[in-house]
């Protein structure tokens, strides 16, 4: 394989015999770069002018990345870029467009959970499971009993909750290096949620039972280093059904009729939102994220919650009309909904919108890019 070499300049200039009947071909050459210079100057300035308007409906860079919608199971970001989770495998696209990997899975119902450009995929309801980026697969395993969900954190540290011998379900915790740090039967109910903070040290879980014709949930916590249970609350005629760290000290936890803040071991409960299901979420660890919600029995009416990373509330806005779906970034919020994407940051205001000439099924943001999911396709779009 060739490698790239830095060429050293000679001291003296050397003169070749045809170096004057060049000259006239040099200075064309000079006059077509410096149009070339002008038209590109031009372009950019225009396409500047345009991208204050805050109305854009031309993808950029060699998207759309053709793909169709019914295929896609879930895509979200990946670095710069974006990975792709279709039935057949997944794939990986830079900022530019370029696919940097593409690798067949043989689950039937892949999932993923991707930080720091590491991808946890595992088969839902099934046993296998693997670690990859976008040069490839670097771990895979096979679990002993049917996977339930996953997760994993920027460290590294991963989590798997999976059904159990002995017990109802369970939870396993492995380091960078694969190897298993904590492990936890839950004897007599099923695990629905796992979460870890960002820094690996803590494990939640969201486990649900039965008892007297009564339904209930629960809430474990777990210090990875010492590995022990920090905390445990129970919720009586509650289906919880997410726990979520918002920053490395709160967990925000959700169910059908409660919201809880633990910060520290204090819990705070809330009604959480009364006469509203749960649609989306959108977390962004140590930054805040949103939650949309819709009218019960009538998605043509949503509500769009944002809130900091202490879990307050910063806005609320309501959407006559459906939605699609949401996405947040550290700067801003995107509402989905029709042949629009509507773009806000964290105070509420209305920052740009994106028409892209079709109706978009999902969109990512990320400092400025979205990537926006079509039928037929994902194109990318700056605001």
């Amino acid at each position: 394989m060739k490698k790239d070499t830095v060429l050293k300049p000679d001291n003296k200039p050397r003169r070749r015999s045809g170096q004057k009947k060049l000259m006239p071909l040099l200075k064309s050459l000079m006059l077509i770069l410096v149009a070339l210079m002008v038209v590109f100057i031009v372009a950019r300035t225009f396409k500047e002018n345009n991208r204050t308007s805050g109305i854009f409906s031309s993808p950029v860079n060699s998207y759309p990345y053709a793909v169709s919608a019914e295929d896609v199971i879930d895509f979200r970001l990946y670095g710069s870029g974006i990975a792709v989770l279709t039935n057949n495998g997944i794939t990986y696209i830079n900022s530019p467009g370029e696919v940097t990997g593409e690798y067949k899975l043989t689950y039937k119902k892949p999932a993923m959970d991707i930080k720091n450009s590491r991808a946890l995929i595992y088969d839902r309801g099934g046993y296998g499971y693997c670690l990859q980026k976008s040069g490839g697969t670097y771990y895979e395993k096979t679990a002993d009993y049917e996977i339930i969900t996953g997760t994993m954190c920027r460290n590294g540290t991963y989590a798997l909750a999976t059904r159990a011998q002995g017990a109802v379900s369970e939870l396993f915790v492995y380091n960078l290096r694969n190897e298993l740090i904590f492990g936890w039967q839950c004897a007599y109910d099923h695990i629905v949620s796992i979460d870890l903070s960002e820094n690996g040290k803590f494990a939640a879980v969201i486990a649900i039972g039965g008892a007297d014709a009564q339904i209930y949930s629960k809430v474990y916590v777990f210090n990875l280093k010492t590995r022990s249970l920090d905390a445990e609350y129970e919720y009586k005629d509650t289906s919880l059904y997410e726990a979520v760290y918002l920053s490395k000290n709160v967990l925000d936890v959700n169910g059908d009729n409660v919201r809880s803040l633990i910060e520290n071991g204090a819990k705070t409960d809330s009604n959480g939102f009364s006469g509203l299901s749960a649609r989306k979420k959108e977390n962004v660890f140590n930054v805040g994220g949103a939650k949309l919600f819709a009218e019960l029995g009538n998605d043509n009416y949503n509500k769009l919650m944002v809130f900091d990373k202490n879990g307050a509330e910063l806005f609320t806005k309501d959407f006559p009309y459906s939605v699609n779906g949401i996405s947040a970034d550290k700067y801003n919020i995107a509402v989905v909904s029709g042949d629009k994407i509507e773009i806000f940051n964290y105070k509420g205001e209305a920052v740009s919108v994106i028409e892209p000439g079709y109706k978009a099924a999902a969109a990512l943001i990320l400092s400025g890019t979205a990537y926006v999911q079509s039928m037929n396709g994902i194109d990318k779009f700056l605001f």
